[in-house]
Parts: structure tokens; sequence; C-alpha cells
């Protein structure tokens, strides 16, 4: 699982770029990029989840049969994240039409997307999907209701709905950012692992929320913060 994280982290570095929407690419070029992306950075946190759902399979299973329910969880992960590439295609479609359009307002509604997934890390919402991820043992428990070939396959797919409810807003902040920057990726993922895994994860996530908020608050005033807003030309030219 790591391992697949670090490849996908390579090519990450390949083809760091760092501009707001589609970056120049085609739509199916930025959903390459995406899925590639949320799998360097979701992976991580994905292993610590199977770390302990393994434990429980493994009793049952010989290793050989436990490696492959283990592939299967991750595919199923991985799919529900794939499909919010959809979702960020069309947010960042959005800002490349307002960058031809209006590019002074970039700056301005970046800003509201990073302070909109602010608000959400503070959000009640976000607390109780957070507090559900945090507890992979009890999901693993409860997710001993499927039965069948495809029973890792459908907890795969729910955790990773409960994943996407947790970070959408983190992930959302991407597309305006920066889809490949490095920065901006690492300091993420790092949040979401932490936020997991983390004995105080809960209080890390607040804190990100109001690091987000007054970030927001700032980028139309500060361009250091978040160069790709204000420099609408700025592409990734090797994928």
């Amino acid at each position: 699982m790591l391992a697949l994280s670090a490849l996908a982290w390579l090519a990450v570095i390949r083809e760091e770029g760092a501009a707001a929407g589609l970056m120049g690419l085609t739509i199916a070029g930025y959903t390459g990029a995406w899925v590639v992306m949320t799998a360097a950075m979701m992976l991580p946190s994905l292993a610590w989840f199977v770390s302990v759902y393994i434990r429980g399979i493994r009793r049952d299973a010989e290793d050989i049969v436990g490696i492959a329910r283990t592939l299967s969880l991750a595919v199923g992960y991985l799919v529900v994240w794939s499909a919010t590439a959809a979702g960020a295609v069309a947010l960042a479609w959005a800002f490349d039409r307002v960058a031809e359009s209006r590019p002074g307002t970039l700056p301005w509604i970046g800003g509201a997307v990073l302070v909109a997934a602010g608000v959400y890390q503070l959000s009640r919402l976000k607390l109780r999907c957070l507090a559900r991820c945090r507890s992979p043992l009890s999901f693993a428990l409860a997710a001993s209701r499927h039965t069948g070939p495809l029973r890792d396959l459908q907890v795969g797919v729910e955790h990773g709905a409960w994943c996407v409810a947790c970070c959408w807003a983190l992930m959302a902040t991407l597309v305006a950012v920066g889809t490949m920057s490095l920065l901006w990726m690492a300091s993420i993922a790092g949040v979401i692992l932490l936020e997991r895994s983390w004995i105080r994860g809960e209080a890390l996530a607040r804190a990100a929320g109001w690091v987000l908020v007054l970030a927001g608050l700032l980028t139309p005033f500060v361009e250091s913060l978040v160069p790709a807003l204000y420099d609408g030309g700025m592409h990734m030219g090797s994928m």
C-alpha cells in the first residue's frame, strides 16, 4: 500500500505544477492527474485503516487470501475517490472560465474556496465523519455484516464514502491553489493522515480549519500565499 503511494508521489513530483483550474490539460489529462494525486495522498491513510482491518481477516485467511482481500478493499476505496474527479473537473473548468473572462477575481474566488473549506473543517458534520474515520477497528467490526466474495470491496467503498465526506473540502482547495502543488499536497496529506491517526487529531482538524479561513481571507491581498491564483498562464506542459 505504501509502495503504491510512493510510486504515485514519484509521478506527482515528475509532473509538478502549480496552477489553478485545469492547468492547461485536457479533461482526460486532468482526470488522470487527479486520480494519481488522490492515490498519492490517500493511500497512506488507507494503509493505517488496513493495518487494523487485516488483523481481523488474517485469523480466517491464509496470507495469499489476505493479500487478495486487502487489494479488493483498496480497489473499492480508490474507486470512490476516483469518482470525485468529476467534481474536481467541474470546479477546475469553472476556474478556467473565470480566468479567461475575469482573471482579477480569481484571488477572491480562490480565497472563498479556502474559507469554505475551513468552515467545513469546523462543522459538526466534518467532526462526525472524522470520528468514524478515526475508529477503524469499530468500522471493521461493523463491516462484518458484509458477506460473499465482494465483501472487502464493499467495505472499501463504504470506507471510501466516509473518507470523501470527511476530506472533500480539503481536497477541493487543491483545485484553487494548484492541483499538483507539492507544498499544498504534502500539507493537506499530512493533515488528513494526522487528524485520523494522532491522539489530538480532532484538535488538529479544527486548527487546520482556522488556518484555511485565515488564509482564505488574506489570499486576495497577499499574492505569495497562493501564487497560482495570480498567474493564469502558469500551466503544466509535460502532461
